[in-house]
Formats: structure tokens, C-alpha cells, sequence
């Protein structure tokens, strides 16, 4: 390669760049919009002994943890479409996403919040009473780790499954805990992503914080596009180029009539060839 083609516009440094860009960008949104920010805003909060602080610290904090569905949904949603190099618009994806499945992201947070409280207060007893259970706690807390470990990749696919397809909560449930399961390998390396992930802004570098998250949902959603596709039928997969067709435009170029009735009778043609498509993007 010569230096104009590494260096270039088109070429692997300024693509890089401009991925890097745009996962520091969804980081960002991700961490306002999905509730992070908050959550540390709050714990900031000077409460001495205001019962009225304290209220609304444990507010801010319920609220912004009922966020991070829709926030991760839309984060998934902004980096799915680059890890499928289709063309993309972050601030554009992420918004659409997040107000799209803001319910639903809202109601998966609420069921994983019972389910994970549940499970934590479990695991936290089979702790406190260690005495008390004996040899026992050397089978039940294994299981409680296992299902602690089924949930949070649950978890992942669930939100990557809302932002990529048009189901309801209980298929999205349904459906994730069955392809957790059967792509386990996939699976495990989700979960040692979003390990690594967390222990490097809170064990290593707080900094890292501005990148990392981003860094794992576009790695994740490299890795979750190849399990979808195993369930998609080949007419519902759409092109990067078929995609752009039928997908808005992000300029106005000056075209005759015969060249625009052309392309309109393209893009209707794949529209009505897709009307029964159920992927969101």
C-alpha cells in the first residue's frame, strides 16, 4: 500500500478513526441516556441526614437504572448497523431505537431488576449463613453462579435481539435463553467481554470509561450477528447496498426523470420484495 492509500480518506487509518469516533460517541449517549451518569451524579449528592435528599437520590437512582434497556437497546441499535457495514448515523440510530423500544426496554429492565435482586439476596444469604449450610453450599452457590452467569448473557442477547427485531417481551425472553444456550461459546465470550469490560474503567482506569462500553457493543454485536443470521430467512437479510437503497438518503443529488423513476421502481421493488421482514433496521 502506498502512503496516500493508508493515510487516505478511504483508507484502514481514517476508517479506524472513524470507528473509534463513533464508538466513543455511542459510549456517550449510553452513559447520559441509558442512566450511568446519573447513577454516579446521585451518589455524589451531599444527603447528610435529609430524609427528602435521600428520597430522591434513591429516585434518580431507581430511574436511571430502569434506563439502561433502552439505552443499551439503542446503543446495540447504532452499532449493529456498523458491525453489518451498513451505513449509519449514530445520534440518528441511537434516538430512533431509544424512543422505539423505550417501553419495552423499560419493561425487560424492570423483569431482569426483580429476577437479579432476587438471585443477589439468595446468593448473599447462602454467604451469610456458610456455616449453617455445611457441604451444601458447595453445590448451591456453584448453581447460583451458573444462573447468575445465564442471566447477565440473557441479558445481552435480549437487548441486542429488541434493537434488531420486532417481537414481543416474551420471544425476545424466550428466545434469548435458547440461543444463550445453544451458542454457548459465543455466549461465553459475550460475558468475558462485559467482564473486561467493567474491570478496566473500575479496577485499572477510570478514564477508560469514555471508550469501553462502546468498545463492547460493537465487539458484541460482531459477535451476535453471526447467531441471528442462523435464524433469519435469507430474504431477510438485507444487503449493505439494498440497505442503503431503501433506507433514507444522506444527501440530494441532481438527477433527470428517467433516472429517478428508475431508482423509485428499484427501491419499491425491494420494499415490497421485504414487506414481511422483521428486522428493525
Amino acid at each position: 500500500m502506498t502512503f496516500k492509500e493508508v493515510f487516505g480518506i478511504e483508507g484502514p487509518v481514517a476508517r479506524f478513526g472513524t470507528a473509534l469516533f463513533d464508538m466513543i460517541y455511542v459510549n456517550f449517549l449510553w452513559l447520559i441516556l441509558g442512566g450511568p451518569v446519573w447513577i454516579l451524579v446521585a451518589r455524589l449528592l451531599p444527603v447528610g441526614n435529609s430524609v427528602f435528599l435521600l428520597v430522591l437520590v434513591w429516585l434518580i437512582i431507581l430511574a436511571a437504572v430502569l434506563h439502561l434497556g433502552p439505552g443499551t437497546t439503542a446503543a446495540y441499535a447504532a452499532m449493529g448497523k456498523r458491525a453489518r457495514g451498513e451505513e449509519s448515523y449514530v445520534f440518528k440510530d441511537f434516538w430512533k431505537s431509544y424512543m422505539m423500544n423505550y417501553k419495552q426496554g423499560l419493561l425487560l429492565t424492570l423483569i431482569f431488576g426483580v429476577v437479579g435482586a432476587i438471585l443477589f439476596e439468595a446468593m448473599w444469604m447462602s454467604l451469610e449463613y456458610l456455616e449453617l449450610l455445611g457441604m451444601m453450599f458447595y453445590i448451591v452457590f456453584p448453581v447460583q453462579c451458573f444462573v447468575a452467569a445465564e442471566l447477565v448473557m440473557t441479558i445481552i442477547y435480549s437487548y441486542a435481539m429488541l434493537a434488531r427485531f420486532v417481537m414481543s417481551t416474551k420471544e425476545i425472553l424466550k428466545n434469548a435463553v435458547l440461543m444463550v444456550n445453544r451458542h454457548l461459546p459465543i455466549s461465553l465470550l459475550c460475558l468475558a467481554l462485559l467482564a473486561g469490560t467493567l474491570y478496566v474503567p473500575l479496577g485499572l482506569n477510570l478514564g477508560a470509561a469514555i471508550v469501553m462500553f462502546g468498545v463492547f457493543f460493537y465487539v458484541s454485536s460482531l459477535l451476535l450477528e453471526r447467531v441471528f443470521r442462523n435464524y433469519m430467512a435469507p430474504e431477510d437479510v438485507l444487503t449493505p447496498e439494498e440497505a442503503e437503497i431503501t433506507g433514507e438518503k444522506s444527501e440530494m443529488v441532481e438527477e433527470s426523470d428517467e433516472e429517478k423513476k428508475a431508482k423509485e421502481a428499484e427501491r419499491q421493488a425491494i420494499i415490497d420484495k421485504y414487506t414481511k421482514k422483521i428486522n428493525k433496521n
